[in-house]
């Protein structure tokens, strides 16, 4: 009997307008993607737990009329978005939208101009999609709750959901207004409550969600759904498709192309470390940036004559969109910037991303806290070196493989980066192995046994 498994990926985009991916949406855009690859080109094989799936992927989830719901429909995604997601999947993996998502998608986008069409349109396919499916598997952030009467109504069995960290609980000061509130109450309050396997990302926020079922954090999780398992599937970094250019020569008949162009001529040859994120205050960009100062003001003589024979100072390079309560950030990065040796790109394309990390003296990541720590796996993927903390799950994604600083010290920071400029110049780390394909077989591997448990509970009760 094959399984019909829904994967869900409402949060494609950080942004409705144009593509810009942070952490959360590449783990659901990839993750979707090698599970299809799964499925359409390696799921024939007898090995493959996907031979024995049926697959469809649901590009949004409806918002339901119920105090607290966060999710955005996907009547607010832009055309061009929609069209540059349809060239991809077509390029890369010589698939329509129909074929990708495994029912009439494009259908729906004719009547997206008519927003109420639109908005019954999506409920009804949703709905649809869910009685179809046995198993659904929950990408975003959604509080599931509320939707626990369809599924009973319908014949979903069993529900996966992915947890990416829980820094709204643990830092609420560093998380986006009105956050920290719904996050518990709603949020792991749905996960807590409706989903039969929670895949995280790393150990580390697998051992905080144990926390917080546990009561350790103070927090009354409430119910918790009988024979919960938590399951810990790192991610990979190296994406079964590329968004943007791949490649520098390629990337310069490009517009992306163009702008890596600027980015290098911002540089002026000098060597960099680079930091890759949102700035938002869980980064500790503040902390980087006054390590950078300080490291310039000590050590740029050493610099100078040891590793970077030309006139040139070593600069920092911040690429990655804006994020919220920055202003003191935003701040440093512009007096740097005046100062001549920060360089910031903003939003950048994956192919372009790669190229500048490519060619970084290191990447540095000082953060708080994070779920994963993908800008690390990235920097492992090209065998970049990593100066970072102990902090949560960051050790998990460099694997050891650091020079790791106090995050609360300047001077720890300054001499971090220091051992990357001095002592690391022409060393490269091992490149990581896996990919998302890995990741997907092992997601195909838990939704069977999920399956099969499920069903013979099943048989045992109706004996």
């Amino acid at each position: 009997m094959r399984l019909k498994v829904l994967v869900e990926c409402a949060n494609w985009s950080a942004n409705p307008i144009r593509w810009v991916r942070t952490g959360i949406q590449e783990v659901v855009l990839q993750a979707a993607i090698a599970c299809v690859r799964q499925k359409t080109v390696v799921g024939d094989s007898s090995a493959s737990p996907f031979e024995s799936i049926e697959l469809k992927v649901l590009p949004w989830f409806p918002v339901l009329d119920v105090q607290g719901m966060k999710a955005v429909p996907f009547d607010s995604i832009h055309d061009d978005w929609i069209f540059e997601f349809r060239e991809m999947i077509v390029r890369e993996m010589g698939l329509t939208l129909n074929d990708f998502f495994g029912w009439n998608v494009e259908n729906w986008i004719k009547i997206r101009s008519n927003k109420k069409q639109a908005k019954k349109l999506s409920d009804d396919l949703l709905y649809e999609q869910i009685e179809w499916a046995d198993h659904l598997h929950i990408q975003s952030l959604i509080d599931l709750r509320p939707y626990q009467q369809i599924f009973q109504k319908n014949k979903v069995r069993t529900v996966s959901q992915t947890l990416y960290d829980l820094i709204p609980l643990l830092y609420p000061e560093l998380a986006d207004h009105g956050m920290a509130r719904w996050f518990g109450s709603h949020y792991l309050a749905g996960v807590t409550e409706v989903a039969d396997d929670v895949v995280a990302i790393s150990r580390s926020s697998a051992i905080d969600y144990q926390e917080f079922k546990s009561g350790w954090l103070n927090l009354k999780p409430g119910q918790i759904k009988n024979n919960q398992t938590e399951v810990v599937l790192n991610v990979p970094v190296e994406g079964e498709v590329k968004f943007g250019v791949s490649g520098f020569d390629r990337a310069l008949q490009t517009r992306e192309g163009q702008r890596l162009a600027e980015i290098v001529c911002e540089l002026q040859g000098a060597p960099y470390v680079i930091f890759l994120g949102s700035v938002e205050p869980r980064k500790n960009l503040l902390a980087l940036i006054e390590g950078f100062r300080q490291f310039r003001e000590v050590v740029r003589e050493t610099v100078r004559e040891e590793v970077h024979e030309t006139n040139n100072d070593a600069k920092l390079l911040i690429v990655g969109a804006s994020g919220w309560k920055n202003e003191l950030t935003d701040a440093a990065i512009d007096k740097g910037i005046r100062e001549g040796w920060i360089v910031r790109t903003g939003y950048v394309a994956d192919g372009v991303r790669d190229e500048l990390i490519k060619k970084a003296k290191a990447l540095v990541m000082l953060s708080f806290y994070e779920g994963y720590g993908l800008p690390i796996a990235h920097a492992r993927k090209w065998g970049v070196s990593v100066v970072t903390t102990f902090a949560s799950s960051m050790p998990e994604a460099a694997r050891g493989q650091a020079t790791f600083v106090d995050p609360a010290s300047i001077d720890s920071v300054a001499a971090g980066l220091r051992v990357v400029f001095e002592f690391t110049q022409n060393s490269r780390l091992a490149r990581l192995p896996g990919t998302w394909l890995d990741y997907a077989n092992e997601l195909g591997k838990l939704w069977v046994s999920r399956a099969s448990r499920s069903r013979a509970q099943s048989a045992g009760g109706d004996a």
